[in-house]
């Protein structure tokens, strides 16, 4: 009898295609990027970051 193993649904960052930044660190955290086609918020405080990760990423 031959048995086969189940397949293995594919992780949510699997099924997600990612828009890499080109921040090693930040690609690294989010597993490849941005999501592509989509929008997405970046919200913090005060001298967070938000406005150097923009800048990072248009500039790269």
């Amino acid at each position: 009898m031959n048995k086969t193993a189940p397949k293995k649904s594919p992780s949510p960052s699997e099924q997600l295609q990612k828009c890499p930044t080109g921040i090693t660190g930040f690609d690294e955290i989010t597993e490849g990027g941005l999501p592509k086609n989509r929008t997405t918020l970046v919200s913090g405080g005060a001298g967070s970051g938000k406005t150097l990760l923009g800048l990072d990423f248009l500039i790269n």
